[in-house]
């Protein structure tokens, strides 16, 4: 129910600004997220390398654990920069046009992945090792949003904004 002092636009516009709220943070969890398990992979495929290349010792493990901590690390710094610079905004304009599906979020991953390449190692052709390294864990970062905010876009498909009369 409306209060005498409130407009029917402020109750939108509230709603819209917890909507967000909500968003932010499920962008920073799944970019915690997405960046441990990005970094446990990581240092699992390293483990199995140092190991099938048979120079697999405490030199290398301490090596390997501290090269993953660093690669977790700027995952998340890569996840959380994008969640205020594109996840953010981007969540607004969708919610504004009540668009409330995952493709936005699949199509930006990569592009924001392939920037990240681009500003880290000034190279602009891609390779494949990069892919691994910068797009997938974007694309589960996003896959892990999605996911977590899906039950909240069926919630505000089905909401109703009371009128006035």
């Amino acid at each position: 129910m409306l209060r005498e002092t409130e407009q029917p636009g402020d109750r939108e516009a509230a709603a819209r600004n917890v909507r967000a709220r909500i968003a932010f943070q499920h962008m920073v969890a799944a970019s915690i997220a997405g960046a441990a398990i990005s970094g446990t992979v990581a240092f699992i495929a390293s483990i199995a390398a140092s190991i099938v290349g048979a120079g697999f010792g405490l030199a290398s493990l301490v090596e390997i654990s501290i090269r993953t901590l660093i690669y977790a690390f700027v995952a998340f710094l890569i996840a959380f920069g994008s969640s205020v610079v594109v996840g953010a905004p981007l969540f607004l304009a969708l919610d504004e046009a009540k668009v409330r599906k995952g493709w936005p979020w699949f199509v930006a991953a990569p592009a924001i992945g392939y920037a990240a390449y681009v500003l880290i190692s000034g190279r602009v052709m891609i390779e494949a090792t990069a892919v691994l390294q910068y797009m997938v864990p974007g694309l589960l970062i996003a896959c892990l949003f999605v996911r977590r905010m899906q039950p909240l876009w069926r919630a505000a498909e089905r909401e109703v904004v009371p009128s006035l009369h």
